[in-house]
């Protein structure tokens, strides 16, 4: 019948993205302070690239600098894991997995280019700061969903773009070495950001923060190859 409500359907269809929309729906189910407080959290990694710059390393990294690297990452993501008070959104949330997926990423863009650190400190800016200001920015000011995802709104992915490309132009230009032009940096730390915005738009199974990633990834490496 078609006043029927079938409970199946409705549990598989909310399953797709256990995060909720980016929209003003969010604010009758979540409380605006403790995502505001989550999102600062999650936003804090963010500022590892420009803490490298005062911190001497070769470049390209070494295996035994890559390994340093990669012990951090372990021990923060264990750590996280294993306290998500005050970090987890619900039970719902798949909460090792996003840790995982958060932490994990821009590594592997280190170790596959370990002589562009740069390539990472822009995937790292652009999961940090570019998904935490869709989802307060939608939350706050979202009041169009978007076509191919009514559970975000066009406020959030401008806000994600809008915040994630100077901070990545600023983490690219910063690291690159050789030194790169301003332009070759605007080029390149906007296209990892404009890619990740639509990635973390899109109705998806998988898990933002690997979407996310691997767009900002994809974005930044071929428009350092095409300057």
């Amino acid at each position: 019948m078609d006043g029927d409500v079938d409970v199946t359907v409705l549990s598989a269809e909310a399953s797709v993205d256990s995060r909720p929309a980016n929209g003003p729906e969010a604010n009758r189910t979540v409380d605006p302070r403790l995502e505001i407080g989550r999102k600062f959290t999650h936003m804090l990694p963010g500022l590892i690239p420009f803490i490298m710059w005062w911190i001497y390393h070769e470049d390209p990294m070494p295996l035994w600098n890559l390994g340093v690297v990669a012990a951090v990452v372990a021990v923060l993501t264990l750590y996280v894991v294993a306290h998500p008070q005050g970090r987890r959104r619900g039970r719902e949330e798949n909460w090792p997995r996003t840790c995982l997926t958060y932490g994990i990423p821009p590594f592997i863009v280190l170790a596959l280019f370990p002589g562009q650190a740069e390539y990472a400190g822009v995937v790292l800016c652009v999961l940090a700061f570019g998904d935490s200001a869709a989802a307060l920015g939608g939350r706050l000011f979202g009041k169009r969903p978007l076509p191919w995802n009514p559970r975000k709104t066009w406020m959030g992915s401008l806000c994600f773009m809008l915040l994630a490309a100077p901070i990545a132009i600023l983490a690219y230009w910063g690291e690159a070495r050789p030194a790169v032009s301003w332009s070759a940096a605007v080029i390149c730390g906007t296209a990892g950001a404009v890619l990740g915005g639509v990635a973390e738009s899109l109705p998806s199974r998988i898990d933002d923060n690997l979407r996310v990633s691997v767009a900002a990834a994809v974005g930044v490496v071929v428009a350092a190859n095409l300057v």
